[in-house]
């Protein structure tokens, strides 16, 4: 059984593995700004949108409900 300490500490690693796959596409791709898209599910996304934030990536949310309703009205009309 894993305690909040050893979570805590997965999940910081878990999130500068990401900060790191992040930069490596912004120096492949020549890009200096990042838009990162977020489904605000559960209460998980709260804690990575602001480890994000406090790295400089801005942050929206995207509403899954709402994109298939507009791609099922753009594929009907």
């Amino acid at each position: 059984m894993k305690n909040k300490q050893n979570l805590k500490l997965e999940q910081y690693a878990g999130f500068n593995r990401l900060i790191r796959w992040i930069r490596t596409l912004q120096a492949e791709h020549e890009k200096t700004h990042v838009l990162f898209g977020l489904e605000p599910t559960g209460h998980y996304w709260l804690i990575l949108a602001q480890f994000l934030r406090n790295q400089g990536i801005q942050v929206v949310l995207v509403i899954f409900f709402l994109i298939s309703k507009v791609q099922l009205f753009k594929r009907t009309n």
